[in-house]
């Protein structure tokens, strides 16, 4: 990773965000992803995760074939560290 801008970009089904998400990130659900790309900035850093990894994977290869800087950081958990060390570097 560089030192970009970090879009965490969440790729959980709307029914997984409602139980728990992570604050600042976008949710657009794997299967929609090629529907709503303009909501994908194209001039940060984005980090992809899911619950587990598997849908964060498919969607960072799709990303990057497409120019993007996508990383897959794989698990919610992960995902909820990352935001709280951005907010405390803030």
């Amino acid at each position: 990773m560089t030192a970009l801008p970090i879009t965490l970009l969440d790729v959980r089904s709307e029914e997984e965000v409602a139980e728990s998400s992570v604050a600042g990130s976008i949710n657009i659900p794997h299967s929609e992803i090629m529907n709503r790309m303009d909501e994908i900035p194209k001039d940060n850093e984005i980090a992809v995760f899911c619950r587990s990894g598997r849908r964060s994977a498919i969607i960072v290869e799709v990303l990057n074939k497409l120019g993007y800087d996508a990383h897959d950081i794989k698990s919610f958990e992960i995902a909820k560290r990352i935001y709280n060390k951005q907010k405390s570097t803030k």
